[in-house]
């Protein structure tokens, strides 16, 4: 059962470890607004969240594109973050962002990527884990079963 746990425990980071090696790498470039529609989410909860949707433009090797992007705005971790008081600031028509894309298909692009540090975690995770598990299959499983 312990070798079981260990098996299943160490397939969730090697899952996205492996997402994040391979997606692709994103460049990105500057972009600006289009439009954008902030509204709450506040239905019967206590505590409303905000949810942007946003329309936003960027040129890559001289050709435009225009994409939309909806969700709960991050406030860290993004180039593009804001506090909850500033969030406004998109609705500004040609407000700055940064516009993450992929080089193999430009049309496709990002407004939040995640960094680079997570795959780290996640590499250093599995092999931990996957260490583990051989381990106990080849050293305490069999002690624990000639006891």
């Amino acid at each position: 059962m312990a070798a079981l746990a260990l098996i299943v425990a160490t397939i969730v980071p090697v899952t996205l470890w492996s997402r994040d090696i391979m997606s692709p790498q994103y460049r990105s470039t500057q972009g600006h607004v289009v439009e954008c529609d902030i509204h709450a989410t506040h239905y019967n909860a206590s505590e409303a969240e905000v949810k942007v949707t946003i329309t936003y433009r960027y040129t890559v090797e001289g050709i435009e594109h225009i994409n939309t992007w909806t969700g709960l705005w991050p406030e860290t971790g993004s180039p593009n973050a804001l506090p909850p008081d500033e969030l406004e600031r998109l609705q500004t028509k040609n407000y700055p962002l940064v516009v993450f894309y992929d080089p193999a298909n430009p049309a496709l692009s990002e407004l939040h990527i995640r960094d680079g540090g997570f795959q780290r975690i996640y590499g250093g995770l599995s092999v931990v884990l996957c260490g583990l598990a051989v381990l106990y299959c080849a050293v305490g499983y069999p002690a624990w079963r000639n006891v």
